[in-house]
């Protein structure tokens, strides 16, 4: 017989999820800390970190509109459209790539 699993999740104004302002405005210290040089790779590293911001950014951004948060959205035009489009590009060529095989060592492979 299949094991069956059941859950419950309690919806309530005070959870995070429902702040969405909350949660979303947690990108742009992410975002200042770049602008301001704190992370390494110089622009040799530049769309990698964009794309990185940018796909937890998309996340939120998608989210905000799917629940009518205007001022949510408009920030996210304004700080991380560049990162957006850098995350939507990279996954997408990820797609177009298509998904990397495993490497399968033997179990009794020497170094």
């Amino acid at each position: 017989m299949a094991k069956r699993e059941a859950f419950a999740y309690r919806v309530h104004q005070t959870n995070l999820i429902c702040d969405i302002s909350g949660v979303a405005n947690g990108v742009f210290p992410i975002i200042r800390a770049k602008r301001q040089g704190q992370y390494p790779g110089g622009s040799s590293r530049r769309f990698e970190r964009y794309a990185c911001i940018g796909g937890v950014a998309w996340c939120w951004f998608k989210y905000a509109l799917g629940v009518r948060q205007m001022r949510v959205i408009g920030k996210y035009i304004l700080h991380c459209g560049p990162m957006i489009v850098a995350g939507a590009l990279k996954k997408m060529w990820g797609r177009i790539r298509g998904a990397s095989r495993p490497v399968c060592v033997p179990r009794d492979w020497e170094t």
